[in-house]
């Protein structure tokens, strides 16, 4: 699922937009950005790079992943780092030599590393002020200061 928060139109020699959001992957949230060109929806453009974003995600999240050991011709990369994740996020490595000289190889499991991207602070302080109990011309003029227009 992916909810849109904010988007901010970039100089015009950009031709795009970001647009911060949450991405939501098996029930986890996490807050992320992406630029989106000026004449495309925001929501439908999003939706069409899930798997990229997705993907982006899972290598913050596994940065020492080898998942592409998974890839075959009918694979996808994201399925590919599924089934990395479904194997219990194992990276094959060499653990030494067999009399005969050929590799002996075991697995190390890699730890999934705590999320730490977050909007940019003028945001959230933007979604406190919106949901505070104060009147609109209030919230108006906080939300000026705090992003500095």
């Amino acid at each position: 699922m992916i909810e849109i928060i904010h988007e901010r139109t970039n100089p015009p020699e950009c031709k795009d937009k970001t647009v911060f959001f949450k991405f939501t992957i098996e029930n986890e949230v996490y807050p992320w950005h992406a630029d989106c060109p000026l004449d495309k929806d925001p929501q439908t453009y999003l939706e069409s790079i899930k798997d990229k974003i997705t993907l982006l995600i899972f290598n913050r999240l596994y940065p020492e992943n080898d998942h592409k050991r998974f890839m075959k011709d009918d694979t996808s990369e994201l399925e590919s780092a599924k089934l990395w994740i479904k194997d219990g996020c194992r990276n094959k490595v060499q653990v030494g030599l067999y009399k005969s000289g050929n590799i002996k190889y075991g697995y190390e499991v890699i730890e999934k590393r705590e999320w730490k991207y977050r909007h940019p602070k003028w945001l959230r302080l933007e979604a406190k002020i919106e949901n505070s109990a104060i009147d609109k011309e209030t919230k108006d003029l906080l939300k000026e200061i705090i992003k500095g227009d």
